[in-house]
Formats: structure tokens, sequence, C-alpha cells
């Protein structure tokens, strides 16, 4: 029960999906496109002979397996790098010899595009799914390494003092003091890595021919499929949107406590 004069906490975290009237714009474009496309056309074919390309790309069975195959890459790398992102973020942000010893090679590695870590990852490890965990986790990681980092700097040293005076071990510290303090800033960073996860993924995809959307849309492109490469890139953006939607979806539960309320839980 609140008390009175207490303020009831507006909800906090963002809308899982963007309003629809957002999408006013696309499907009005994709409706005149329709309306006034030519459907013999070889570069714009109009949204209706996408759903044919579909329809003939599922029943040679090449969707649904590249589909499982990508969101499969895409669901592991995503962990792998928010696990790496917050450990080492968390190192770095708690540790002066760290930053002073890591901080060039991570800031050289955080620069270095993607597209050129490719063929090199493939010349090392070859055309496999490992290469490309390591390829699209080392691009992913960095948005979760930089907001972790800056939120263990921003915790109070009085905390930590406390802690300590406490007579708090080490590792009870990290899970009371820090990790409350950091988790915020993680999901920050895990919701930018989202789409760079998605877009990495796609791209190792292409240029290490792995399989996967990727793949499949270079292949229509090859064979000058240009509905069925529309098809995919409709098929990629939904995906973008439903796993933004997850992301989304999965922090506002862990955080659906944070930041904590004094006012909550007094009765009168």
């Amino acid at each position: 029960m609140r008390l009175p004069g207490t303020r009831r906490r507006p909800r906090s975290g963002r809308p899982l999906f963007p309003p629809l009237v957002g999408l006013a714009p696309l499907a009005l474009v994709l409706l005149l496109w329709q309306l006034f496309g030519d459907p013999d056309s070889v570069n714009f074919p109009p949204p209706g002979e996408w759903v044919e390309a579909t329809k003939a790309v599922q029943d040679r069975d090449l969707l649904l397996p590249a589909l499982e195959q990508t969101l499969a890459v895409f669901a592991v790398a995503l962990v792998l790098a928010a696990v790496i992102g917050a450990a080492a973020g968390t190192l770095l942000g708690a540790s002066a010899f760290a930053r002073d010893a890591f901080g060039p090679v991570a800031e050289f590695l955080r620069n270095f595009p993607p597209p050129a870590a490719v063929p090199v990852a493939v010349l090392l490890l070859g055309d496999t799914l490992t290469m490309s965990l390591i390829v699209i986790v080392g691009t992913a990681v960095w948005p979760i390494i930089l907001n972790t980092e800056e939120a263990v700097r921003a915790i109070p040293h009085v905390r930590i003092n406390a802690g300590r005076a406490l007579g708090l071990s080490r590792p009870r510290q990290i899970t009371t003091l820090i990790v409350p303090g950091v988790l915020p800033a993680v999901m920050i960073g895990v919701r930018v890595a989202t789409p760079i996860c998605l877009i990495v993924v796609l791209l190792a995809e292409m240029l290490a021919s792995t399989g996967g959307v990727g793949h499949l849309i270079l292949e229509r492109q090859r064979m000058y499929d240009s509905a069925g490469v529309f098809a995919c890139l409709a098929i990629v953006g939904v995906l973008g949107l439903l796993t933004s939607a997850t992301v989304g979806g999965l922090e506002r539960v862990m955080l659906r406590n944070w930041p904590p309320s004094h006012a909550e839980g007094k009765s009168t």
C-alpha cells in the first residue's frame, strides 16, 4: 500500500515495438510500389513478386534452414558478446593497470572493420562457423565493453570502501555492489550490439559462404533473382524488428525492479 503523498513510479523501459504509425511511410511506399510497379521489371519488381519468390525459395527447402542457421549464430554470438563484454568491461573499469595494459590494443581492435577481418579469419580458420562467431563477437562486443567500463568507473568509491569495511570478500563485492550498478549499462550495450550482431552475421555469411540468410541473398543476387533478393531483405528487416523486440523485452524483465524505490514495500 502506498503512503499518502507518495508518487507512483512511472513505468520504465521502451515499448517492445515502435509505434505502428512509424511504419505508415514504409507501408505507403510498398503500396504505391505494388500499384504502379511493373511485375516484369528485372531490377525493381513490386512486393507481390517478392511473395512469389519467397514461396519459390521455400519450395526448394532453402528458406527455413537458412533462417534457423542465421538465428542460431546470432543468438550464440550475442550471448557470448554479452558475457565477454560484461566481464572485460568490469575488468577495465575496475583496474587502472588493465586499462593501461590493454587500452591501446582494445582501441585498435574496436576500430578494425569487420569486412577486413573476415578474409583474415577465413585464412586462419577456414570457412567455419567458429570463424564467423569470432568475427561477430569481436565486432558486437565493444558497445557492451564501453558501457560496462563507464558504469563501473561511475560507481562511488565510498560504496566499495563501505563493502570492504563490512568485510565483504571480493566476489561478494562484485555480486552485491558492482553487478547491480552495471546491469542497466550492460543491457544498454546489448541493445546497441543487437543490430550490429545481426548485420555482421549476414556479412560473414555473404563473405565466407557459410550458409544462412546472408548466403541466400548472395545466391539470389548471382542468379539475377531481384524479387528473391528483395524478399530476403524484407525478411532481414522483420528479423531485425523481432530481435530488437526480444532484447527489449528481456531488458524490461531484468530491470523491472531497478532502481529500487524506498517508498515501495511500506504500508500503514
